[in-house]
């Protein structure tokens, strides 16, 4: 009796090249995979520098974590960093700088621009972590990883992706953000944020809060000022506000105030649900799409579409 042979992979197209290019993709991120969150190579810097007739602090961050803190105690600027690189002669050209002009001092942390392959990934970040006299002003271009800053004076931040979390400002704060969640508290001035995706959750303003955001859950709690928001998709939570709350534009998802001392003026509003209780001021629809609209407890005029 004749042996049935298996059919050949020629008469198989469809499987073989599904079967083909699923173990290409494997191997392909199998290098990915096996260094994550490892460090081959290491290094630690560590240094400090005066803050004498100092105004303002500039960082300039690569790939790496970002730790800012203000400390009531102490003068100096402390800085401390760990290096890491799958290669050890790449660690060796990577460094945290420094660069004092006037009465600005910039750090930059310098990593070697290099590319990994099919089979071999190469990898370099600088975890940074500074200490500076509280109250000090930041600017922070940063690229990618966690962002944690506190204690500071006026502060700006430009970040490519990656969580940020800001607290303790004595002054304004300002965010350009590319994509990555958002949490901010403890503002004594002004918050303008311009962001492209994630979540984001401020509270404690004594200012102003304006807010530009792509897509991505807001929620913006306790507000001295006045909270004005164009929104492109994801809901909009909004409570205790001391003045006015301006939406000068919604796309999509649910809007829910609450407990504003003042007027509501929405411009705009594409969104699902829209709901709006206790009112001080007067409260105001120029242009509202599809979706329930309930509003309470309005002290003022009511203008509707």
């Amino acid at each position: 009796m004749e042996t049935q042979q298996p059919e050949p992979c020629i008469n198989r197209q469809r499987a073989c090249k599904r079967i083909s290019l699923a173990t290409s993709f494997i191997l392909f991120l199998l290098p990915v995979i096996v260094v994550a969150d490892v460090c081959s190579y290491e290094k630690e810097v560590s240094y400090s520098l005066s803050s004498s007739d100092l105004e303002q602090l500039s960082i300039i961050a690569k790939a790496g974590s970002l730790s800012v803190h203000g400390a009531e105690t102490g003068s100096d600027i402390v800085i401390e960093a760990t290096l890491c690189s799958s290669r050890k002669s790449e660690l060796e050209g990577m460094e945290v700088s420094h660069n004092r002009r006037g009465d600005v001092e910039t750090l930059e942390t310098v990593i070697p621009d290099f590319h990994g392959s099919l089979w071999i990934s190469r990898y370099a970040y600088i975890d940074l972590e500074v200490s500076i006299p509280a109250g000090l002003a930041v600017t922070i271009k940063d690229g990618s990883g966690a962002m944690h800053v506190s204690g500071t004076g006026d502060l700006r931040i430009e970040d490519g992706s990656g969580e940020i979390s800001v607290r303790s400002v004595a002054g304004n704060l300002t965010i350009r953000d590319g994509s990555g969640e958002i949490n901010v508290e403890e503002v004594d001035g002004n918050v303008k944020i311009n962001d492209g995706s994630g979540e984001m959750d401020v509270s404690d303003v004594i200012g102003n809060v304006d807010i530009t955001d792509g897509s991505g859950h807001m929620r913006i709690t306790q507000v001295g000022g006045t909270v004005s928001i164009s929104d492109g998709s994801g809901g909009i939570d909004v409570r205790d506000v001391e003045q006015k709350v301006v939406i000068r534009e919604d796309g999509s998802g649910s809007i829910d105030l609450r407990r504003v001392n003042s007027s509501v003026d929405i411009g705009s509003d594409d969104s699902s649900s829209l709901a709006v209780d206790k009112v001080r001021g007067n409260f105001t629809i120029r242009h509202k799409g599809s979706g329930e609209t309930d509003y309470r407890n309005a002290e003022g005029d009511i203008f509707l579409p």
